[in-house]
């Protein structure tokens, strides 16, 4: 008898587990966005050198404005924020605030940030996002540094000289850039795509990529738990390429040794892996 009204209680749950699965999947074959639209957009038409943006909850995206100005765009559907500007000594402070955490259960609603930076560029450019993904492409901007605590970011195309990017969980993309990078994620892979000039990548969980036409730059990866894998048109001429790894084979252009020179050796190439392979080809 008992045995009879457990397996009633199975499935009872059974059935109310897969009624709740086949409404999830309605919804999200069933979900339409509701329209973006320009919430909020202020013109800053004075001399802007220094631009430092702290947000929250929301994506940010760094694009050229093809003129001298500075336009600072809010878009999306859902107006529960507070977009704060000032300018002192051609520096521009920009804060987004959530004014309400309820209404980010509603995932049908939602804003994002848009800055259009001067043509001419920026002599720094600083990003502190607390939930959000930081993208810039087409910019100039001699200083870099991007933070988020969650959120992937994304750069393309950046005219700078130094690049600071840090993200607690999630992806690091650089793409057809030259530089002097240092960039970190505790979780999320760094993929480096036709880069160039003196990169540092750390990351605890993921993999760390690089493509590249030649391997005649400074570079120092290490990875907890993670592949190294670089990828180059031709071997080095002058560079020192030095491996470890304690879990995973090592394959420097076919060579298994833990250290392979060329040439006379003066371009350091550190790579490090404590779990995951490390491949040079």
């Amino acid at each position: 008898m008992k045995t009879n009204q457990f397996v009633r209680i199975l499935i009872i749950l059974a059935a109310i587990l897969l009624i709740g699965v086949m409404a999830v999947f309605y919804v999200i074959y069933n979900w339409e966005p509701e329209p973006q639209n320009v919430l909020e957009e202020k013109v800053i038409k004075v001399q802007i050198d220094d631009i430092e943006l702290t947000l929250e909850n929301s994506r940010v995206d760094f694009l050229p404005s093809g003129d001298a100005t500075t336009r600072i765009i809010v878009v999306g559907n859902n107006d529960n924020f507070t977009l704060q500007t000032n300018v002192s000594d051609d520096r521009l402070f920009i804060e987004l605030e959530n004014k309400n955490w309820f209404s980010l259960l509603n995932f049908n609603r939602s804003y994002s940030l848009q800055v259009f930076v001067p043509t001419t560029g920026l002599t720094s450019l600083s990003a502190d996002s607390e939930n959000g993904r930081i993208g810039a492409k087409d910019i100039k901007a001699a200083e870099l540094s991007l933070q988020t605590d969650n959120g992937r970011i994304s750069l393309e195309s950046v005219e700078s000289e130094t690049i600071d990017a840090e993200t607690d969980n999630g992806r690091i993309e650089l793409t057809n850039m030259e530089a002097n990078m240092t960039v970190h994620t505790s979780n999320g892979r760094i993929v480096f795509t036709d880069t160039s000039g003196k990169l540092e990548a750390t990351t605890n969980n993921g993999r760390i990529q690089l493509t590249t036409d030649t391997l005649d730059f400074p570079i120092d990866f290490e990875t907890d738990n993670g592949r190294i894998e670089i990828q180059t048109q031709t071997e080095p001429t002058n560079a020192r390429i030095e491996t470890h790894v304690d879990n995973g084979r090592i394959d420097i252009f076919g060579q298994t040794s833990e250290q392979v020179t060329f040439g006379k050796g003066d371009t350091l190439i550190k790579l490090d892996s404590d779990n995951g392979r490390i491949v040079v080809e």
